[in-house]
């Protein structure tokens, strides 16, 4: 009895190479809103062309009506840690590597 109550706990908890599945989509967004309205900003601007308004805000955490620019680098602060926390966990999860 004890055993397949184990066995009923273990299949339902996640892995994490899953939770890293899960999570990955969600953290990558603001890091890479971040990383694309930045380089587009610089790259416009070293070519003597107009930033359009919105790029900057976009890279601050001004998403039209959302403003999220009071805790936007917390939450990328978050993201980048986050990420690389789930990065090293699957990277030091035994049964990573497979022995050949």
């Amino acid at each position: 009895m004890a055993h397949d109550r184990r066995q009923r706990l273990r299949s339902r908890s996640v892995h994490p190479r899953q939770l890293h599945r899960r999570m990955a989509p969600l953290l990558a967004l603001p890091l890479l809103v971040t990383l694309l309205s930045g380089s587009l900003y610089g790259t416009l601007q070293g070519f003597g062309l107009e930033v359009p308004p919105w790029l900057l805000d976009w890279h601050t955490g001004r998403f039209g009506s959302v403003d999220l620019s009071p805790w936007y680098s917390l939450l990328l602060g978050l993201c980048t840690l986050t990420s690389l926390a789930s990065g090293l966990l699957l990277w030091w999860w035994p049964g990573r590597r497979r022995q050949s």
